[in-house]
C-alpha cells in the first residue's frame, strides 16, 4: 500500500509539473466571431482573421514566425460569440470536449391561431429534458444534454399577418444554456428535439472565460491575446476534467 501511494503521489507531483509548464507555453487569442462568418480555416474570411491573430501576436509578443494558431472547435455561419484559437491541442481538446460553454439562445414564440400550433416558452418539462433525460445522437452514438437552462428575457415582436388567420402575436425568447459536448450542432439539436427552431446563438463563455470580461472585445471582429492569467483560468476550466483522466 505504501509503495502505491508513494507513486501515486509521484505521478500526481509529475502531472502537475507538466500541466505548469503547458500553462506557460500557451498561447491562446481570443475573437468575437460576427454573423455570417465560415469558420473552416481554408475559406478566405476565416483564413485570414487567422493570419491577423498571428501577425498580431508577432507584434506584440516574441513569438517565431511559425506560430500556428487553430480553434477550439467551431461556430457555424450564423453563430456570433467568443471564439478561442490556441497553438496548444491538449489545451484545445480539453475545452471543446470536456469543458463548459455558455450560449445565448433565441427561438421565436407565436399564438395558437387556426392550424398554426403555439410555440411558447419553455415549461418545466422541456427543461428536464434538456438537463436530465437529454437527446440520443444516433450518428455519434452518444447522450448529450445541457447542464443547465436559465430564461433571461422576453421580447414582443410585430405581429405577423398570416392569410386566412390575421394577425398573430409573436415573441422572442432568450435563454441561457450551458453544455461541455462538443458534437457538431449539438445545442440546435437539443433545442429542435423539444420542438423549438433556434433564430439566434451567441456563445459567451468558455470554461472561466467571459466574453463580457475581455474589454478588448468591444464588437464583432475584434481579437485580443490573452493574458497569462486568463489562459490560466482556462486551465483551470479543465481541471476537474484532466485530473481524473491525466494529462493526454
Amino acid at each position: 500500500y505504501c509503495i502505491v501511494a508513494v507513486v501515486e503521489l509521484r505521478n500526481a507531483s509529475c502531472y502537475r509539473h507538466n500541466l505548469e509548464k503547458m500553462m506557460s507555453n500557451s498561447t491562446v487569442v481570443a475573437f468575437w466571431k460576427p454573423r455570417g462568418m465560415i469558420t473552416d480555416l481554408k475559406k478566405p474570411k476565416m483564413k485570414a482573421a487567422v493570419e491577423k491573430m498571428v501577425k498580431l501576436c508577432q507584434t506584440q509578443t516574441e513569438y517565431d514566425t511559425q506560430l500556428q494558431l487553430k480553434h477550439v472547435g467551431q461556430l457555424d455561419k450564423f453563430t456570433t460569440g467568443l471564439m478561442l484559437f490556441t497553438d496548444d491541442g491538449s489545451l484545445a481538446c480539453h475545452l471543446n470536449n470536456h469543458t463548459h460553454k455558455t450560449y445565448h439562445v433565441e427561438f421565436i414564440g407565436q399564438e395558437a391561431v387556426g392550424n398554426i400550433k403555439a410555440v411558447k416558452e419553455l415549461s418545466e418539462e422541456d427543461i428536464l429534458k434538456l438537463t436530465c433525460d437529454g437527446l440520443f445522437l444516433e450518428k455519434e452514438k452518444r447522450l448529450v444534454k445541457f447542464h443547465d437552462v436559465n430564461f433571461i428575457k422576453q421580447e414582443k415582436l410585430e405581429p405577423m399577418d398570416v392569410p386566412g388567420c390575421g394577425l398573430i402575436k409573436k415573441i422572442r425568447y432568450t435563454y441561457s444554456v450551458t453544455t461541455s459536448d462538443g458534437c457538431y450542432h449539438v445545442v440546435k439539436r437539443l433545442i429542435s428535439s423539444i420542438k423549438r427552431a433556434v433564430s439566434g446563438l451567441h456563445r459567451v463563455q468558455v470554461g472561466r472565460l467571459n466574453l463580457d470580461s475581455l474589454k478588448a472585445l468591444s464588437k464583432p471582429g475584434d481579437m485580443v491575446i490573452l493574458s497569462q492569467q486568463e489562459v490560466n483560468l482556462l486551465w483551470d476550466s479543465c481541471k476537474t476534467c484532466t485530473n481524473k483522466k491525466g494529462p493526454s
